[in-house]
């Protein structure tokens, strides 16, 4: 019999919210610049979460649509919502208004979070395919892939969860073992094979997708038409291998020898 998704209600939707919403992981995701926001969200995590709901809620009020800042308090907004319902509408309302602001990709991996919580797979999906699709650049798919894995596991695509989920991680884990070697990132080196090669898993899967695994690669999806093939790099680019052996491989002759070894 097919579940149907689960819908939390009461004190707990909005226990959910807070929990999955304000206490993030430092990184961009929580990082709002603006310092009226920043005190908002201090005051929320310090226990005083309905000073910092009135203090958006005021923010908003005095701002203009149009202006900048109006995004990002709709985010602020959206992690310290009292119900998951204000969370999804203010997250929705980046994406739809605001869909050109940097805070969109951010906005679409909250409410892939926060459907995966609900246990609502279909919906889950589609944020993390939103997200891959509309900002391919953003650091933030590999976390919405892993929750649409997850989701895809609950609507019993196996096929579909584990080649989402294994490829997704395996990018990310190379690409920070990349930086616990001293590789900075390279944005410069993306672009290796032709188009006709990208979707051609016999030399994606030897060649890999991309010169580097230290760039912010984009989700490969195939266009209308064309049978999808890896979804992300599979290997360490050439780039990697390059840079990996100039900073590892042992070179004799002091200066001079690892001068002449440069020029090869």
């Amino acid at each position: 019999m097919k579940r149907a998704p689960r819908r939390f209600g009461g004190w707990a939707v909005g226990f959910l919210a807070c929990a999955l919403l304000v206490a993030q992981p430092p990184n961009r995701l929580t990082a709002q610049t603006d310092p009226r926001l920043v005190e908002a969200l201090r005051l929320a995590q310090s226990g005083q979460v309905d000073s910092g709901r009135a203090t958006i809620r005021r923010l908003l009020a005095t701002l203009s649509p149009t202006d900048s800042v109006y995004p990002e308090a709709l985010l602020a907004a959206a992690k310290i919502a009292p119900d998951a319902q204000a969370v999804a509408t203010n997250l929705n309302r980046i994406v739809v208004e605001y869909g050109a602001s940097p805070w969109a990709d951010d906005a679409l991996l909250l409410l892939t979070q926060l459907y995966f919580a609900q246990r609502d797979p279909m919906q889950t999906i589609q944020a993390a395919e939103r997200l891959n699709r509309d900002y391919p650049d953003s650091p933030l798919r590999p976390r919405a892939n892993f929750s649409a894995a997850r989701a895809y596991f609950e609507l019993k695509n196996d096929t579909r969860g584990c080649e989402l989920i294994q490829q997704a991680i395996k990018e990310t884990v190379m690409h920070e073992v990349g930086h616990t070697l001293g590789l900075r990132h390279n944005f410069k080196a993306s672009t290796m094979l032709k188009n006709e090669d990208l979707h051609n898993t016999a030399v994606t899967r030897k060649q890999g997708l991309v010169g580097s695994v230290m760039d912010y690669n984009p989700v490969n999806l195939a266009p209308k038409g064309v049978k999808q093939g890896d979804y992300f790099t599979t290997t360490i680019g050439p780039y990697d291998y390059w840079a990996i052996e100039y900073g590892y491989k042992p070179l004799g002759g002091g200066t001079e020898g690892e001068v002449e070894e440069l020029k090869k």
